[in-house]
């Protein structure tokens, strides 16, 4: 069965594998996502991870209770730009940031559909709990994400 979440997250990577082709994106259709990201990206130094924070239903009560809706969510999504300036030392976190900002905005959730909702970058915050050597810069991104039920 999709996973409409997972594929917002598929999308989200490969809109930054474009602006990264070398780099390392990993989501969480991997099944243990935070061993991954030690096993992986702080041994090679840089990375990014998508994930989803949160997502909220939108227009519940516009027809009532009685009648059925289309689930509609406003989805949050974190990308984790991850550096350890030590071992990658060719890096700059806020380059990546900038470069990742670029690659999302405004592009379509769904590739080559006329009408479809479109990515916004909302934000960025740095990390303030990553490992010692390491750099963690936030990207906070929103869409709209229709939900079969």
């Amino acid at each position: 069965m999709p996973n409409a979440f997972i594929d917002l997250q598929s999308r989200l990577a490969a809109l930054l594998a474009v602006a990264f082709p070398t780099d390392t994106i990993l989501t969480e259709k991997l099944g243990d996502l935070p061993q991954q990201i030690e096993t992986t990206l702080l041994n090679i130094g840089f990375g990014i991870v998508v994930t989803t924070a949160r997502g909220t239903a939108q227009n519940l009560d516009q027809a009532g209770w009685s009648q059925p809706m289309p689930l509609v969510f406003q989805e949050e999504l974190t990308v984790a730009v991850i550096h350890a300036p030590l071992l990658k030392t060719d890096r700059n976190t806020l380059d990546a940031v900038s470069t990742a900002i670029a690659a999302l905005h405004n592009q379509p959730v769904a590739f080559g559909q006329r009408s479809t909702p479109l990515i916004r970058v909302t934000g960025h915050e740095l990390a303030t709990d990553a490992p010692d050597g390491v750099v963690v810069h936030h990207l906070l991104v929103r869409t709209v994400l229709p939900f079969s039920v």
